[in-house]
């Protein structure tokens, strides 16, 4: 049996690549680290993980729920101010009692979970 060490990557098709770079990159923080064919990459500073977009159809895939980013942020409040004036939607939000988050919509429709913690500590 494989064993999985993390997650790698997402990519998204965006119908804008500019208005979702100033998204991901001017409102969640994360740094262009390359541009390879169709393809911008963006990570989290410290992390080897990464956002990719590329401008194309289709946009939107039916079949993403959603995906989760553990933001560093004062309180969820205004992470979530700060991504609807970047030109994210309020989908949900605090959920959890226990575990401040929120779910916001991309410019295109993708949903984010936000949250201020790890859900799982490192053991």
């Amino acid at each position: 049996m494989l064993k999985v060490k993390g997650l790698s990557h997402l990519q998204f098709n965006v119908s804008n690549l500019e208005r979702s770079l100033r998204f991901y990159r001017d409102a969640l923080g994360l740094v262009e680290r390359m541009r390879t064919g169709p393809y911008v990459l963006l990570v989290a500073a410290g992390s080897g993980d990464f956002v990719s977009l590329s401008e194309g159809d289709p946009v939107g895939a039916p079949g993403l729920g959603h995906f989760g980013l553990h933001l560093e942020a004062d309180n969820i409040d205004s992470a979530i101010q700060a991504l609807q004036a970047a030109g994210g939607r309020l989908v949900a939000g605090d959920q959890y009692p226990d575990f401040p988050s929120a779910r916001i919509a991309d410019p295109d429709g993708y949903v984010i979970e936000i949250h201020l913690r790890p859900v799982f500590e490192q053991r």
